[in-house]
């Protein structure tokens, strides 16, 4: 009887061992499972906080991008209509004056013909010689007069010539400097762009391991900031 009560015995106490070695074990099993939900739990909180920071960047992005468009249309409208303002008024100004001085240069020429009549062609001044019995040595004297007239006008005429010269190569200059302004200012815009390209393709690369809609999102960012600068671009050429 004894020996069946330490037999029962021994088998109770291997039941017990066995049951603490499994609740050893699945204690262990359970405590690795836990370690493993804390490290995907505190990945899923970085991401998190990366979504939220990527997010953040696009959202300031996304209004840089605005603010941009806006400056590069405003630069471009304003800096074409001072252009246009400027050379129109230079054309305009030119215009009068040279009107001005074409006006001028008519009344002194019919002036001289008028107070010098001889000046017209040696002929009038030979008639006019014989009409009032002049010598020789007095229609020489007149028509060296004549000449010296003529000699004035033409010289007249040439400053003027000249004049209109010198205001077409300032207008020239005008629009010259006018438009390497212009050309100036769109490349500034447009390393601008560069820039912000630049910036959103760094965001585009950080998010490639982020969601769908991240990805979607900097795409369609990505693809406003080219078309603002192909946009910026094309003034450029045409400038």
């Amino acid at each position: 009887e004894q020996k069946l009560e330490n037999s029962s015995l021994k088998k109770q106490l291997l039941a017990v061992e066995q049951a603490a070695y499994d609740s050893h074990e699945r204690a262990k099993r359970l405590l690795k499972e836990l370690k493993q939900l804390q490290t995907e739990h505190a990945i899923l909180r970085n991401q998190l906080k990366s979504q939220e920071e990527l997010d953040k960047r696009q959202q300031e992005v996304n209004e840089a991008v605005k603010e941009l468009k806006a400056k590069v249309k405003w630069e471009i409208q304003s800096t074409l209509q001072d252009l246009h303002c400027s050379t129109k008024d230079d054309l305009d100004e030119d215009a009068e004056a040279a009107l001005e001085r074409n006006q001028s240069f008519g009344s002194q020429l019919e002036s001289l013909k008028e107070n010098f009549p001889f000046t017209a062609n040696s002929a009038s001044a030979s008639e006019l010689a014989d009409k009032l019995g002049s010598s020789q040595g007095h229609l020489s004297v007149e028509n060296w007069r004549g000449e010296a007239l003529r000699e004035k006008l033409r010289q007249q005429e040439d400053r003027l010539k000249a004049q209109l010269h010198q205001q077409m190569c300032k207008q020239a200059d005008v629009l010259s400097r006018g438009r390497l302004q212009t050309v100036g200012s769109l490349y500034n815009l447009r390393k601008q762009v560069n820039a912000l390209d630049e910036l959103v393709s760094n965001i585009s690369a950080d998010s490639s391991f982020h969601s769908q809609n991240s990805s979607g999102a900097t795409q369609l960012l990505s693809e406003e900031t080219r078309s603002l600068k192909e946009a910026v671009i094309g003034d450029c050429n045409v400038q």
